[in-house]
């Protein structure tokens, strides 16, 4: 049977890695983000791309802002997941990629960017797990919830206080429900990716690029299906076994190179 896999954030390079793979494995997706432009070319692209008349694949969309305030974003997660259990006739997979990379010091960070990026990388993952977690419960074998979090959680980087801190709240989440949701035989996993060349890092000049692959253990950067590719494994069935853990994707920038 299919996969019925929502993906979060799916218009973003890490986003977009795991559409790709999905579609390429025909699984039915539930494509979301903020740019109703860039999700509809994303899903003309992979249905030309990859569905064909004797295997269709199934792809929908549905636009969803993560970083707007908690009673509007029950609302909106609402929507969602009715459109999910229409549509797609449930869910067995979340990859929760959406997110953005905040970075100042700590001196000028706002209230209100302190907010948005508890609401963007925590406060969505709580909620959407909720839902998304309901409706796996209807599935004989479960299903599969994975967060993206980063190695700054547990490293920390100068300029990067508060992403860090709303990130490291996931490692917390990602155990507690594995407890809370294994009876269920819903697994819930997280992964860590490192210095990622997608647009979140575009900013970066080559030469910061470099210096950072130098610090890693195999001398490059990671590129976005490098992390598609793990999530991918944590939803299907070779990783049946596997919960409550997290996975850093990173070239070995987080090891002791001393």
């Amino acid at each position: 049977m299919s996969k019925r896999v929502l993906i979060t954030g799916a218009t973003g390079g890490i986003g977009q890695a795991c559409a790709t793979l999905c579609a390429e494995l025909g699984f039915s997706l539930m494509l979301t983000g903020r740019d109703e432009n860039k999700l509809e070319a994303l899903q003309q692209n992979l249905l030309k791309t990859y569905s064909t008349q004797d295997n269709p694949i199934y792809i929908e969309t549905h636009l969803l802002d993560i970083g707007v305030t908690d009673s509007q974003q029950n609302e909106l997660n609402k929507a969602l997941f009715i459109k999910i259990k229409k549509l797609l006739g449930g869910l067995d997979a979340m990859l929760h990629c959406a997110g953005s990379l905040y970075e100042n010091s700590l001196m000028t960070t706002q209230l209100n960017d302190i907010q948005q990026q508890f609401q963007q990388h925590l406060t969505s993952s709580i909620l959407l797990a909720q839902l998304a977690s309901r409706l796996m419960m209807r599935n004989a074998l479960g299903g599969s919830l994975v967060f993206i979090s980063s190695v700054v959680a547990n490293q920390g980087a100068a300029g990067q206080s508060v992403y860090a801190c709303a990130k490291s709240g996931l490692s917390g989440l990602t155990k507690s429900l594995a407890k809370e949701l294994g009876s269920q035989q819903i697994r819930v996993n997280m992964v860590e990716p490192g210095f990622i060349e997608t647009g979140l890092v575009a900013h970066y000049d080559e030469n910061k690029k470099q210096h950072i692959a130098e610090q890693t253990c195999l001398k490059r950067l990671g590129k976005a299906q490098d992390v598609a590719n793990l999530m991918l494994f944590l939803i299907s069935d070779a990783s049946h076994y596997i919960t409550g853990q997290s996975f850093a994707v990173d070239g070995g920038l987080t090891l002791d190179h001393g």
